[in-house]
């Protein structure tokens, strides 16, 4: 096989022109000037006329080899996004922070203002109770005498109800906040002394 190759090598080395060498799928050599259509997918070599290699074309890729590689060229480029992500989140951290204890010092100063506010909630919720106190009173009062009920005075008590039971639900809200900015910080401290420990190094 390689005999009958080398042969027709030389029999077309006479003619000016490019000359392709490949491997079918059965394993033969082939050597020509022009490569037919079937085997046009085939990886071949452009030889010089010395028979020297000087160009070698690869076989084309299948449709699940392209599949493939346009998905790893995505996940390549998430990868890089989520890289660039968190380079952009490092250096913020770093230019807003100079040590751990200004990183505490604003976490603390968000936990206290969040438990200032739920101060205040707390206190408009003993005013109200009061207030929803003072109307049921009212109203007992009112039943007693067999006097109806005015439409503004259950209309008050229904709205204060709602106002007691929105502000509880914002406290619950409140310290979750409270609880999400613990973990934020314990996170953020954590990549900071990281970051201080490469620079460091």
């Amino acid at each position: 096989m390689v005999l009958l190759a080398t042969y027709a090598l030389s029999a077309m080395q006479a003619e000016a022109g490019k000359i392709y060498r490949w491997v079918d799928e059965q394993g033969n050599v082939h050597l020509s000037d022009k490569v037919p259509t079937e085997h046009s997918r085939n990886a071949r070599s452009e030889l010089s006329e010395s028979g020297r290699e000087v160009e070698r074309l690869q076989a084309a890729k299948t449709e699940e080899e392209i599949a493939k590689e346009k998905e790893l060229e995505k996940l390549r480029a998430e990868q890089q996004r989520l890289i660039e992500i968190q380079r952009a989140k490092d250096l913020v951290l770093l230019r807003t922070f100079r040590t751990e204890d200004d990183l505490l010092m604003a976490r603390n100063g968000k936990l206290t203002a969040i438990d200032s506010n739920i101060q205040v909630i707390r206190s408009n919720i003993r005013r109200m109770k009061n207030r929803l106190a003072e109307m049921q009173q009212s109203a007992a009062a009112m039943e007693r005498q067999g006097q109806p009920l005015s439409e503004n005075l259950l209309k008050d008590i229904e709205y204060t109800r709602t106002q007691l039971k929105d502000s509880y639900t914002t406290i619950i809200q409140k310290e979750q906040e409270k609880e999400v900015i613990r973990n934020i910080a314990a996170k953020d401290l954590a990549r900071f002394s990281s970051l201080k420990n490469l620079h460091d190094e």
